[in-house]
């Protein structure tokens, strides 16, 4: 219209469908943050925000994690498979997905404390070798998982935040501490493009930060392992 090429603007006359939903803006937490919700959990909860807030594991991916997929004596965790709506063990979300990276030493320490005894091969996995699981060797429902994240929040007085954006502060802080798009990309699964589009602004805010400090104990040493490496 301001170039006179048309004469009325169709988009002011159109109308928004009433079941239009405004996506919700992701939220990252700050290490100081992370570091109290953690520290307040316990259990099952306490394993979940450490898989994903400090490993950037997917909900579906932590939800379905197996002992046989810990390597203990070489720290990782290889992330092969997830759960789908119904929760049975299915591919992941992409080729890519398909990751083995080192887990945290104090992630270590508190997995050794947890480990069973005997582990099931995995060709014959079952709830049984579920890492994180209810009393009754159940996988924990989604919304069980949502409210239980909620309610930490809360009593930290923390933002509230949903399980998939401990993922996003994990990914979020591992850019902070000026790893590569292609370095996070390959750490949490993902491809080059999505960290391009959903994280620009936190890439262009590294430029000036002094060197990594994988000291800090938030940002996992020895950022990816080949998967081929470890099998």
């Amino acid at each position: 219209m301001r170039l006179g090429y048309i004469n009325r603007n169709v988009a002011r006359i159109s109308v928004i469908p009433e079941t239009f939903v405004e996506k919700r803006q992701r939220k990252a937490l700050t290490h100081e943050q992370w570091s109290t919700i953690y520290e307040a959990a316990t259990g099952n909860l306490k394993l979940v925000i450490d898989f994903g807030g400090r490993h950037g594991l997917r909900p579906q991916e932590i939800r379905s994690l197996c002992w046989n997929q810990i390597d203990f004596d070489q720290g990782t965790v290889s992330v092969v498979t997830q759960f789908d709506s119904n929760d049975r063990f299915v591919e992941t979300k992409t080729v890519g997905s398909v990751r083995t990276i080192q887990l945290h030493p104090e992630t270590i320490d508190r997995l050794k404390g947890l480990r069973p005894a005997d582990l099931l091969p995995s060709s014959k996995r079952a709830y049984d070798d579920l890492v994180i699981r209810t009393r009754n060797n159940t996988p924990i429902a989604q919304g069980n998982l949502r409210r239980d994240l909620k309610a930490i929040c809360y009593q930290s007085d923390v933002p509230e935040i949903i399980p998939y954006e401990l993922r996003h502060t994990a990914i979020t802080h591992q850019i902070d501490a000026g790893f590569t798009a292609s370095q996070v990309a390959d750490w949490a699964g993902n491809n080059e493009k999505m960290i391009y589009e959903h994280y620009r602004h936190r890439l262009r805010e590294v430029s000036a930060l002094p060197p990594i400090n994988h000291d800090s104990g938030f940002v996992p040493t020895g950022l990816v392992k080949p998967v081929l490496e470890a099998l």
